[in-house]
Parts: C-alpha cells; structure tokens; sequence
C-alpha cells in the first residue's frame, strides 16, 4: 500500500494511519501481535500498539537536538553511548 503522507508521529497521520519511517500507512498494513503465553509480542526491536507490531524508533525516535536528556521513559531515548536506568540517561 502507498503512504498517504510524511510524518514524524502518528499524530501526524490522518484517520486510524500510523507513521512508519517517515510515511503515514493505514493500519492494516501492519503485522499484528502475536500472543505467546498470554503476552502481546513482536520480537526484537519491535512494541505491540494498538494491536499491531511498532518498530521502537518509530514510537521513540531519537532527538533532533544536540543535548544530551537528561531524563528517560525508554532506553532509546538515551544517545547509543547512554542508558537509561532509573529514569536517567547515564
């Protein structure tokens, strides 16, 4: 299926699409989670949403800017040399 148009996040998008690298995609265009012991999963680098399979940096893309955050919900939000523990990129 064709992107309808570019985005940065879903909000971007219009209807029920979601924002995949870049591009706003309808929803079913995207692989549903798979249950595995009562649990939504998607594998490595991936998070179920919305019933569907996200890649993390298009949920959690990186900053633009220079600075280092300070504070962090989610490891990618941290620059690769960084972790995020205790809600701190260390």
């Amino acid at each position: 299926m064709m992107p309808d148009r570019s985005c940065e996040r879903d909000s971007d998008c219009i209807d029920s699409n979601l924002c995949r690298a870049g591009e706003c995609h309808p929803i079913s265009s995207f692989r549903k989670c798979s249950k595995i012991a009562g649990i939504d999963y998607c594998g490595r680098e991936y998070l179920c949403r919305s019933g569907v399979c996200r890649y993390i940096r298009d949920i959690f893309p990186p900053p633009k800017h220079s600075f280092v955050p300070m504070t962090c919900t989610h490891p990618l939000e941290c620059p690769d040399n960084r972790k995020c523990v205790n809600g701190q990129c260390v």
